[in-house]
């Protein structure tokens, strides 16, 4: 058994609901291992350290545990998975200017950003942590293992909120092979 540091955040029904109604509930229903952020009406933020034989049971039985109490609520996101240079030296537990030099030293492997906007480049952990992790160098591979699911869960769930045209699914498709 492991312990898993992930958040869940989901959105209410009801977009005026105070999600500080459900916190005494949710303590009840399992999610004693979770720190509750409600600092926006409609949406509830639960940051989970949980223990499981891995990461997808951990968020799977939270987000259970969630809907147990608040069963209409949409899981929209999952943390850690979109991380900044600062987030990455944070997680490497080195200097912002470190991974600056390791991106441009290695701007042949080093994985590319999620878009290009040079004031604010962002990449998904789980492709950075692999990275680095081919490199040689050590990595909390449950914080690994809870990014790789994360970057699954986010990126199905964007595709599922696309309402396009097949056609168009199929020619952004043949451009990605």
């Amino acid at each position: 058994m492991n312990e898993y540091d992930f958040v869940l955040h989901f959105k209410l029904a009801d977009p005026r609901t105070d999600p500080s109604i459900y916190e005494d509930r949710l303590f009840e229903a399992g999610c004693d291992d979770a720190l509750l952020g409600i600092g926006k009406l409609g949406y509830l933020g639960l940051d989970f350290i949980r223990t499981a034989e891995n990461s997808v049971e951990a968020i799977t039985s939270a987000t259970h545990d969630v809907r147990s109490v608040i069963p209409d609520c949409e899981l929209y996101y999952i943390s850690p998975d979109v991380v900044s240079i600062p987030e990455i030296a944070t997680v490497m537990q080195c200097s912002r200017q470190n991974v600056l030099k390791l991106k441009n030293a290695h701007t042949d492997t080093f994985p590319f950003s999620i878009n290009s906007d040079a004031k604010s480049l962002n990449w998904h952990l789980a492709e950075v942590l692999k990275w680095y992790q081919k490199r040689g160098h050590n990595v909390d591979l449950t914080l690994l293992e809870v990014a790789e699911f994360a970057m699954q869960f986010n990126l199905e769930k964007q595709n599922q909120n696309i309402n396009s045209d097949p056609d168009l699914r199929l020619k952004a498709r043949a451009l990605v092979s």
